[in-house]
């Protein structure tokens, strides 16, 4: 099982009030959400999901889908992720995948939305947060009315806790380096009593 992973967070998670401000040493439950820039390819090699960090929250990724719905959908990579968007056509449950994915904190689609969905994986784990990293490369105009990451300056400097009302002019791009410490998933953010 994977226990250690670096997971990006943006500001406006925080900012909407789906959850507080983090800080090195917090324990934190939270789901995780995976992106793919680029369709992922149904794997050769079958049997072993991995994950291998390349920068920031991306990783080189191989995982079997687990739960297919009409718009989400969850994949295993050692540790449950799903995405918020229509799977693909052409996966079914069990389906090996790979690819280049960005693995993040759960904005509030999974906790909020699909953990009521009666057929839902358990995806929420406690999590330490070890360390945080806030990214630091400048905007640059990408055109269309859109400013995107400067990635000829990607960097990240380390921080004590996350500021998400001031940091980065309110549009800071974390990164939390978690231990997670529960081994059985669960639905909701609270632990039931």
């Amino acid at each position: 099982m994977l226990n250690e992973l670096a997971v990006g967070l943006s500001a406006w998670i925080i900012q909407d009030g789906n959850y507080g401000e983090f800080q090195k040493g917090q324990r934190a439950p939270f789901a995780l959400e995976f992106y793919n820039e680029t369709s992922l390819r149904v794997a050769e090699h079958r049997g072993d999901a991995f994950m291998r960090r390349e920068s920031g929250s991306f990783y080189q990724a191989r995982g079997r889908v687990t739960h297919i719905s009409e718009d989400w959908w969850a994949m295993d990579f050692g540790i449950a992720a799903f995405q918020n968007a229509p799977p693909p056509e052409d996966v079914r449950p069990g389906t090996w995948l790979e690819g280049r994915v960005y693995i993040g904190i759960d904005p509030f689609f999974y906790f909020e939305q699909i953990s009521h969905s009666g057929d839902a994986p358990d995806m929420i784990h406690d999590w330490i947060i070890e360390r945080i990293e806030m990214q630091t490369a400048p905007f640059v105009d990408a055109g269309e009315n859109r400013m995107v990451r400067d990635p000829t300056l990607s960097g990240w400097r380390e921080i004590p806790q996350t500021d998400a009302w001031s940091d980065d002019n309110r549009s800071a791009e974390y990164l939390l380096h978690c231990r997670r410490i529960s081994e059985t998933p669960r639905r909701a953010l609270v632990a039931d009593s």
